[in-house]
């Protein structure tokens, strides 16, 4: 009889961990790509078993012995995937060769390093490691059920019916899958162009969750909107479960890392509950605009490292805390924004054992260098503009105030009293502005804060007690003193407005974890407590179910942006030129691709696109000249113009009025209700 090995028993919760995550990577492929591809449940095997390596291997090396009664496949995962993630963006943007060959590299070091590499004291399998790791399979089936429920309009983000094709989610979509496929077709950061303009440098961008879809995309048959579909945007909602399961489990134990994630995953946010501002929706937010579901799992790390550093006196864990902050610039900005002061200022704030002569010093000093980074940092035109001289408050805070759904919530901050015309009325404003942002965005869940932080003061370590007041105070004060962004790199009240996703989250978290850590008592004695939980989850479940159809919607102006609907010939049209396309060549369209749709959906680089005025005379030439072009009448003019700027692919809808001569025949490959594709 077959021996199996004691070592590999004690990581079967581990190893079965593995298994649903692959199963469920798989499910949501199956659902976009409508088909079962091998190739596909390989790559999700491997890239599973490749971030629980990486994870085990860096924190069982990195962290103190007795941190490891917290160590867990979700830790392992989230610690290995932002490793082995962050590893490849540095290989992107140093070496010259493909997605595909760097992830091979890094496969290749992973095995080495756990052959090689001595296995270090392992946690004993006791009763207790193994209730510990049954909890932690719980909560990543929660993470996994919960997931599969709000990215219905995800996975099945197509609906063709007679004549039409409807695209459920937002718009920005496009704009991900571009990049998806400029990075699979790549071969290192510098042959990357421009999204908007061909043969022109790409800026910086957080690029970093792109990685992962895009290897996707390299080894499998899925295309690179069935990638961002189903696989950017679902496991970037895994890992900011995992995160909150985390972070939360260092501290108040494993039942009250299961609450964490029943609070992040199965509960309405505010504009659900009561208050309906869709503006301030975090799961509208997070869905559309996915990178904060990136950027709130790595801070939630972050913020795990730098809790225990601060509480145990450890300075390496304060650092490693620190950089992983500065990774969260290349995964979502906005979210390192919201962080940067606080996380900064936090041990002089917390440290054990300083005095307060040395806490004053350490604080004044960290103020003093935080605000000379950012001054500095206005002069580099690639970063958003951060200059606090509260010019956008007034204009903000009525763009907020108008998106409230009830009459007597607008109502209730609407007043004539406008800041500066005095102190008394400044800060009369500012306090109502205040109390707006913060019933908006966290609701009853910040008023629980207060009243659980109340509770718990005596028995709560500070920094943990008021970290949520922190991030609340650092969100509003942010919100109402932050210019618009004059350097024009997305719309200008980012800044003041994508913060939001991580007040919530974090609030959120801790709400839900402290009710857990005060139910764990009871559910590690009894089993009704038990019982009664798995019944509320299934009823929680209808949560996602309801809300994940249309959780893209987010405000009344968003249905524009979301179920869009465009012609047959057009999708056909653009799937002919992906299915008999080279990688990196360009396409034009004779509207300019205003969407990015064109270049999305044939994973071709466009030449020019209208999608954002980038504010450079080659994007405006380029789109006279194209104007020229289609009313030329000499075919072989209009062929060398094409060769001349290696233009490969030219798409003319039906409404176009050219005059293009008969020898363009010649040139035409495919024709579909109007649309043409001419090659060149």
């Amino acid at each position: 009889m077959l021996k199996i090995p004691s070592r590999l028993l004690m990581l079967k919760w581990e190893f079965l961990s593995i298994l649903i995550c692959t199963l469920a990577f798989t499910l949501w492929n199956v659902m976009a790509v409508e088909r079962f591809y091998f190739q596909s449940f390989f790559f999700f095997t491997v890239i599973s078993l490749l971030f629980w390596l990486t994870g085990r291997l860096i924190l069982l090396k990195l962290l103190p012995f007795h941190f490891r009664k917290i160590f867990d496949f979700n830790l392992y995962f989230l610690t290995g995937f932002f490793a082995i993630n962050t590893i490849l963006v540095l290989m992107l943007y140093t070496l010259p060769l493909n997605i595909k060959t760097d992830l091979m590299i890094l496969c290749f070091g992973v095995i080495l390093l756990t052959i090689l590499k001595r296995s270090p004291a392992h946690i004993a399998e006791t009763p207790t490691h193994t209730e510990s790791s049954k909890l932690s399979f719980i909560a990543l089936i929660i993470i996994l059920v919960a997931v599969s429920l709000w990215i219905q309009s995800s996975v099945h983000a197509v609906q063709q019916s007679e004549g039409m094709t409807t695209l459920k989610p937002w718009t920005d979509s496009f704009f991900h899958t571009s990049v998806i496929s400029s990075i699979t077709n790549s071969q290192g950061f510098s042959s990357i162009q421009h999204l908007f303009l061909a043969n022109q440098p790409m800026p910086f961008y957080h690029f970093a969750m792109y990685l992962f879809p895009a290897e996707l995309c390299s080894f499998t048959p899925t295309s690179a909107y069935q990638a961002f579909n189903s696989f950017l945007t679902p496991l970037g909602l895994v890992l900011s479960g995992m995160a909150a399961y985390a972070l939360i489990t260092s501290f108040w134990g494993r039942w009250a890392g299961i609450a964490a994630v029943i609070g992040i995953l199965l509960i309405p946010d505010t504009a659900e509950i009561g208050f309906h501002n869709a503006w301030l929706s975090y799961h509208w937010l997070q869905q559309i605009a996915p990178g904060g579901l990136y950027g709130v799992s790595l801070m939630a790390l972050a913020w795990t490292f730098m809790l225990h550093g601060c509480k145990e006196g450890r300075k390496s864990l304060v650092i490693i805390s620190y950089v992983l902050t500065l990774l969260c610039v290349i995964y979502k900005f906005h979210i390192f924004f919201a962080n940067a002061f606080v996380i900064w200022i936090f041990p002089a704030l917390f440290f054990s054992n300083l005095s307060v002569r040395i806490r004053i010093l350490w604080s004044s000093l960290s103020i003093i260098i935080y605000f000379l980074v950012v001054n500095f940092t206005q002069q580099i035109k690639t970063i958003p503009l951060m200059h606090y001289d509260g010019s956008a408050a007034k204009e903000y805070s009525q763009i907020t105030i108008d998106q409230f759904e009830h009459l007597w919530m607008k109502k209730l901050f609407i007043t004539s009293i406008t800041p500066g015309h005095s102190l008394v009325d400044s800060a009369y404003w500012y306090s109502l502005m205040a109390l707006m942002l913060f019933i908006g965005t966290l609701g009853v869940l910040g008023v629980l804060y207060f009243v659980i932080a109340a509770a718990v003061r005596k028995t709560t370590s500070p920094s943990l007690l008021l970290l949520p007041l922190l991030v609340i105070s650092n969100y509003v004060v942010t919100s109402l003193s932050i210019a618009y962004d004059a350097h024009h790199i997305g719309n200008p009240e980012e800044l003041m407005h994508r913060p939001l996703v991580w007040a919530y989250y974090l609030v959120c978290i801790w709400v839900f974890g402290s009710i857990g850590h005060w139910c764990q008592k009871h559910l590690n004695i009894y089993k009704f407590p038990k019982y009664a939980l798995a019944v509320l989850l299934l009823i929680l479940l209808i949560v996602p179910w309801r809300l994940g159809k249309d959780v893209q919607n987010g405000p009344a102006w968003g249905k524009a942006y979301t179920n869009t609907t465009y012609p047959n010939g057009l999708i056909e049209a653009l799937q002919y030129v992906r299915e008999h396309g080279k990688k990196g060549a360009v396409i034009q369209d004779s509207h300019y691709d205003p969407q990015l749709i064109v270049s999305a959906l044939s994973e071709q680089q466009i030449f020019v696109s209208l999608y954002k005025n980038v504010d450079s005379p080659v994007q405006s030439s380029r789109v006279e000249e194209l104007n020229n072009v289609k009313k030329m009448t000499d075919s072989e003019a209009i062929i060398s113009y094409f060769k001349n700027n290696e233009i490969r692919w030219f798409l003319a809808y039906p409404d176009d009025p050219m005059n293009w001569p008969l020898r363009m025949a010649n040139q035409l490959v495919y024709q579909q209700n109007g649309y043409k594709v001419y090659t060149f």
